[in-house]
């Protein structure tokens, strides 16, 4: 059997879902491009999982990394998708790598990756 939401419910979910991507962008701006570390306690819970980096502290020491070694990168929002509570997002990162990243020296090139 299905059951479809009604039109208040719809409206609930659309409204749900566009905080949510709305959330996500404002994290990649304020995290990402405006190199805000300490931002992540306005964005992630407390007992925020990363299954990269594994934890926000892990988190923070891969973007202070990446800060580093391409100061001035720019993180673009390619496309963002919400199904529910769920948001993906496809992103480009733009950067010049002009900064120390892990022991390695500055190599002064350019790079463009899709993320």
């Amino acid at each position: 059997m299905c059951v479809k939401p009604n039109k208040k419910e719809n409206q609930v979910m659309q409204s749900i879902e566009q905080n949510n991507k709305e959330l996500v962008k404002e994290f990649i701006e304020v995290f990402w491009n405006q190199n805000k570390l300490d931002s992540t306690t306005n964005f992630l819970s407390l007992d925020y999982k990363d299954y990269s980096y594994g934890s926000t502290e892990g988190l923070k020491q891969f973007a202070n990394a990446i800060f580093t070694g391409f100061p001035g990168s720019h993180y673009t929002i390619e496309e963002i998708v919400s199904q529910g509570e769920t948001v993906i997002t496809r992103l480009e990162f733009t950067g010049t790598n002009s900064g120390f990243l892990r022991g390695n020296g500055p190599t002064r090139n350019s790079v463009k990756v899709a993320l």
